[in-house]
């Protein structure tokens, strides 16, 4: 499953980090489960493809949910001092 995904995001851009947050428990029931692993990609990819990466994973019977958001400039210094990820070190913006 997870190897789809990095595999398509490759193809489609350039992975930045990734953070695997491991197996946590939800908050609610979803589709019958319990627990679910939890993965973030910081990939760095062109406006056309993020709706060919949304289709993708909605297509993904194992992804129960998701969620795409653009990283900003003031997002960059929050992640690099909250969560000591430098993404910064390969995409000079």
């Amino acid at each position: 499953m997870l190897y789809n995904v990095e595999t398509f995001l490759k193809r489609e851009g350039e992975i930045l980090y990734i953070v695997n947050w491991g197996k946590k428990k939800l908050a609610y029931f979803i589709n019958k489960k319990k627990y679910g692993l939890f993965y973030i990609f910081y990939c760095k990819i062109l406006k056309t493809s993020v709706k060919k990466i949304a289709k993708q994973i909605t297509q993904n019977e194992n992804i129960i949910r998701f969620l795409i958001i653009k990283i900003t400039k003031k997002s960059k210094y929050y992640l690099d001092e909250r969560f000591n990820i430098i993404l910064n070190k390969r995409n000079n913006d």
